[in-house]
């Protein structure tokens, strides 16, 4: 051991008492001295009240470094380990979030100061190893290391003592009462009552999948959050957006980050009683950003930007048709635009520029789980605690909504979230810019009430274009709730579909927006038509806005043309309502759309029937079947009648999905009907991601969800109400 510092200072070995935890759990031939500084020995003899102040703290170790193992973690000074001693009044905050709806939201969760106490807070700078390995079966923590990055101390105590006790007796006394949150033996009820700890960690959560990291969700019965896990990675892993391929001449970065952080809160109210919370943030995101070099010539007059070409370009690369096509028909009505520009504007442009222009592609990904944990704990029953806390960092817990001498707290929960991306960036010299990004996202929130569980949960897709300084925006997307009772059934459950479109600086978009309001009833809904025009007129750069929110009554009335044997079956001949909805479909996209891309308006049902023949079976005549879109290169070129087949190919595949969409929300109200089981609730998560990654095509969503508001509309109670603001103006349509 170094020489004895000056001041005060705290000895484990020679200072602390042997029922220590500093103490009792030490490595053998370890010590360490904690050096509290110069200016504390002004309060030498004094009362510790007088001692308030911020005291940074050397710690001088012995020539082996010491480790204290507390149960399955063990703990150690490195020698650049710092302790800082804090003598205040009230312990330190303690932040944790108690709503899981909205975690950036924190309150300080530390127990009121007791009069007549004065709190000595120390924060250690601890290093941390523990067992990595989770069981695969049950549920718990599992700590593995410090927490990485983290600017917080790893272990931080508030220990209370008289006010009266003499300085340096008050701090070997804190020292001494330090108990490690990891120990055995009934750690909880060894803390002194008004303490508190604080622990920061890395660690990992051996799940019933063994398939992610976290906390353990013992706020839940263990069927209850793994059937909501299982729903959200599966649906994780199932949608699939584009991946870039950074070929030789392509600049590219890649850049992936992983973080997990956690925090152990346990603070002692009396000597029966005391709180735990557990609390997780993680992230992970892998960010892709892709330069392509797009089909475009220039000559000294002019530019010339070949659609199929572009298409392909963009296709080889992202190795997306559908991104290919989105690109394609973004420009394609531009064309026209750029070469009838003044020539001189546009020569000196392409000067400029050097005859660049250009497309970038960018891809995300993340994922994101919060976990916040409130239990209180019973120290009444300190056997049966001791066991139970032992157990839960064993992996020992089947149930731990069921854990002796621990009760979840109203408001314990989890929050899943993730999102996935694309954007697309394409500019044509100064002339014309175009971005479109796309998400994928969903959430799910899972908490304890008083009378069982509330599970809610969001998925949807969203898609931002903008066109110079016009923007546009389409958000499709579901939410969901239901409750579980205690016997595993789940009553209340309700999916609402919610469409939302807004456009901004643009009078052609807004006006686009009217007509949707003109496909759904335009008699009914004449006055809000011309209030929305008005206002788009008098404030052109403003946002206009329709949302219309269907509940599973308005749905499960739309109508469809059943298959033999339901889904997955065999097309009928019948095929009545199915052409109803398409005729519907392709009215809207011709009114809303055709003057920008008038190659969708020749096509009929009959010409999209002899389309998917030729894709499901190479050849004319086969019954057509919506649910089977083949392979487009089988399609004669005839068919295409002289435009781009791709952009013929990526309207007709998506309205076939709108044709799918009818049946599958019908399907979902009728499996919403009355009280259903726990995994029923899961399979209808399931399908509603579902939903979102097969049926919804954003680029054609306006005209496909117009047709699936105009007939849900037309048979159901509808509510109309407006909302105007200094910056925009809002139409709402609530359909029961």
């Amino acid at each position: 051991m170094a020489d004895q510092p000056a001041g005060i200072t705290v000895d484990v070995l020679q200072d602390l008492a042997s029922t220590s935890d500093l103490k009792n759990f030490i490595s053998s031939q370890g010590n360490a001295v904690f050096a509290l500084g110069k200016e504390l020995l002004a309060y030498k003899g004094q009362p510790v009240s007088k001692a308030a102040g911020s005291f940074s703290a050397s710690v001088s170790l012995s020539a082996t470094p010491p480790s204290w193992k507390a149960g399955p973690v063990t703990f150690s000074f490195k020698p650049s380990a710092k302790c800082t001693v804090t003598i205040a009044t009230q312990g330190e905050d303690f932040e944790a979030a108690k709503d899981i709806g909205d975690t950036t939201k924190t309150d300080n969760v530390q127990i009121p100061a007791v009069p007549g106490m004065t709190y000595i807070n120390i924060d250690l700078d601890f290093s941390i190893s523990g067992n990595v390995a989770g069981s695969g079966t049950a549920y718990g923590i599992t700590i593995s290391g410090k927490a990485a990055g983290s600017t917080d101390t790893t272990l931080s105590f508030c220990q209370p003592v008289a006010s009266t006790t003499e300085t340096q007796q008050a701090l070997i006394d804190a020292f001494n009462d330090i108990v490690l949150p990891t120990s055995p033996n009934a750690s909880f009820a060894r803390m002194v009552v008004g303490s508190s700890t604080r622990m920061t960690f890395d660690g990992t959560l051996s799940l019933e999948l063994d398939v992610d990291y976290g906390l353990g969700d013992f706020k839940l019965a263990a069927s209850s959050i793994a059937l909501i896990q299982k729903a959200y990675q599966e649906a994780s892993k199932a949608i699939t957006f584009p991946t870039a391929d950074a070929k030789a001449g392509l600049s590219a970065t890649i850049k992936y980050t992983h973080t997990d952080h956690f925090g152990l809160i346990i603070t002692k109210s009396d000597t029966n009683n005391a709180q735990l919370y557990l609390v997780r943030a993680s992230t992970d995101e892998t960010d892709v950003n892709v330069g392509i070099s797009v089909v475009i010539t220039t000559t000294a007059l002019s530019v010339n930007a070949d659609t199929s070409q572009i298409q392909q370009a963009v296709q080889s690369v992202t190795k997306s048709p559908a991104l290919g096509t989105t690109v394609a028909n973004a420009v394609a009505p531009k064309i026209a635009d750029l070469e009838s520009n003044a020539l001189s504007k546009l020569n000196n442009e392409i000067k400029k520029l050097n005859g660049s222009a250009g497309l970038t592609l960018a891809l995300s990904s993340q994922k994101g789980r919060t976990l916040l944990f409130n239990y209180a704990v019973d120290l009444s029953r300190p056997s049966i605690i001791a066991q139970s806390w032992n157990d839960l960092l064993s992996n020992n817990i089947q149930d731990a909504t069921q854990i002796p001498g621990f009760t979840v707290q109203p408001g314990s929960g989890i929050m899943q979230q993730f999102k996935k991306s694309t954007t697309l960036t394409l500019q044509f010299f100064n002339l014309f810019k175009y971005s479109d990004e796309t998400d994928f996202f969903g959430h799910c929130t899972s908490e304890i009430t008083t009378d069982g569980i509330r599970i809610l949960y969001q998925v949807g897709v969203e898609q931002l274009v903008a066109e110079n300084s016009a923007k546009g925006q389409v958000r499709i997307y579901f939410n969901g709730v239901a409750n579980k009772a205690a016997d595993g059934t789940v009553s209340g459950a309700s999916v609402d579909l919610n469409i939302e479109m807004s456009e901004s600086s643009s009078a052609k978009s807004a006006a686009l927006l009217v007509g949707i309001l003109g496909i759904v009833d335009s008699s009914a809904l004449q006055a809000t038509m011309t209030a929305m025009t008005t206002y788009a007129k008098a404030n052109p750069k403003n946002t206009l806005g329709v949302t219309a929110v269907l509940n599973s009554s308005a749905y499960g009335r739309l109508t469809f043309s059943p298959f033999a044997g339901g889904i997955g079956g065999k097309p009928k001949v019948d095929q009545t309502a199915d052409t109803a909805n398409w005729n519907a479909i392709h009215a809207a996209a011709v009114t809303l759309m055709g003057k920008d891309l008038p190659f969708i308006t020749p096509y009929s049902y009959a010409d999209l029937a002899l389309y998917n023949s030729y894709c499901d079976t190479g050849d004319s005549g086969a019954l057509f079947n919506r649910r089977h879109p083949g392979n487009p290169a089988a399609v004669p070129s005839w068919f295409y009648q002289g435009a781009v087949p791709a952009l013929v190919d990526y309207f007709l595949i998506a309205t076939e999905k709108g044709l799918n969409l009818f049946e599958d929300l019908v399907t979902l109200a009728q499996d919403l009907q009355g009280t259903i089981t726990q995994q029923q609730f899961g399979y209808i998560i399931s399908d509603t991601t579902a939903i979102v990654k097969d049926d919804i095509n954003m680029d054609y969503a306006k005209p496909i969800m117009a047709s699936v508001i105009q007939q849900a509309y037309g048979a159901g109670k509808v509510d109309v109400s407006t909302a105007q603001t200094s910056s925009s103006f809002t139409t709402t349509l609530k359909i029961s």
